[in-house]
């Protein structure tokens, strides 16, 4: 099944939706027949410049946009309410500066049952395998200071944590490789400043997930009363994907069972790591030792034929008429001697 398949077996895409941040590659195309709205950063004109020079993007398929983000809550963007079916975002809520804002602003856009469904990177499968999972305190002080732009330390994180796996950015979650830092860390402070010095824009991973540390934010926000919705779906593969709703029972879990769930995924990368390389380091001592009893036995093989040799010497000696005409004398020195 492709990704695009396992994201729509989520939800019903029937209905009336709107897609958030399809930039050129929408999952729920107008020109297939999907009734949808689009919510990007830029309009349709804007995006096809910025990719025109792109070989690996198709520009015909970015569609006009519907309503472009200018900092303003999407509420206020969009100007309606309880107006979705279902709102579908992909590799968006990471970069949300206020991830809390972020899911009161889909709650007011969607029908009393629709759902909000994302696709979201696990941070064991990404340049973020370095960082620490982000916790509800976090989303929490965010939304408190109205943060509409990731601040200097999330840009020095993203950079100075910043890693690739045998060179590439992304990777399936528990394959092997080697995990290097991407730039040094006075590198990655210069980016940072230069950053938030400027009037622009800086587009990072504001936060970082594993599937079981999403559904405690979620469960953690709803039971405190910041949001009514609750997660009623969730299915982990390289990235994970989430289902939100007002109207459903939640997934069961006790919140200790998230915590506890969320340790266990956030640790199995690092041990999965440390065991391969444990296996690397065992590896190089068992070549060497086999390589050493290899030695061991060709210099055990070349001291048996050299021994061979000097039998059959010794064997050619006393058999020849030298050695039987100084046997007297050889007996004599023994007595002698004795």
């Amino acid at each position: 099944m492709s990704r695009r398949d396992n994201i729509l077996s989520l939800f019903d895409a029937s209905g009336f939706g709107l897609e958030i941040g399809p930039s050129y590659n929408p999952l729920l195309p107008k020109a297939d027949g999907y009734r949808v709205e689009t919510l990007d950063y830029a309009d349709q004109a804007t995006l096809q410049r910025k990719y025109d020079r792109d070989p690996t993007v198709d520009t015909s398929r970015i569609e006009p946009v519907d309503f472009v983000s200018d900092g303003r809550p999407m509420r206020d963007v969009i100007g309606k309410v309880a107006a979705y079916d279902f709102i579908l975002a992909s590799h968006v809520i990471e970069h949300t500066p206020d991830m809390l804002g972020f899911l009161q602003d889909c709650e007011t856009l969607l029908k009393p049952d629709g759902v909000l469904v994302l696709a979201v990177p696990d941070k064991r499968c990404c340049f973020d395998v370095f960082q620490r999972l982000t916790s509800t305190g976090e989303v929490l002080d965010a939304h408190d200071v109205g943060r509409r732009r990731p601040g200097l330390g999330s840009v020095f994180d993203a950079a100075a944590y910043g890693a690739k796996k045998d060179g590439a950015p992304g990777w399936p979650l528990g394959s092997d490789g080697d995990r290097r830092l991407s730039r040094p860390v006075a590198e990655a402070w210069h980016v940072a400043r230069h950053a938030h010095e400027s009037p622009r824009y800086t587009d990072v991973h504001v936060w970082r997930f594993v599937p079981s540390s999403f559904a405690l934010i979620v469960h953690d926000l709803h039971e405190i009363g910041e949001i009514g919705l609750r997660l009623v779906d969730l299915r982990p593969t390289d990235e994970f994907f989430a289902v939100l709703s007002t109207t459903g029972d939640g997934l069961g879990w006790t919140r200790q069972d998230m915590i506890e769930a969320s340790f266990r995924e956030h640790a199995h990368d690092y041990v999965l790591a440390t065991e391969r390389t444990q296996e690397k380091r065992w590896a190089g001592e068992r070549e060497a030792l086999t390589q050493a009893v290899e030695d061991m036995r060709h210099e055990a093989d070349r001291l048996k034929l050299e021994l061979d040799i000097a039998r059959e010497e010794v064997a050619a000696l006393r058999t020849s008429t030298s050695w039987r005409l100084t046997r007297p004398l050889r007996a004599l020195r023994e007595r002698i001697s004795s």
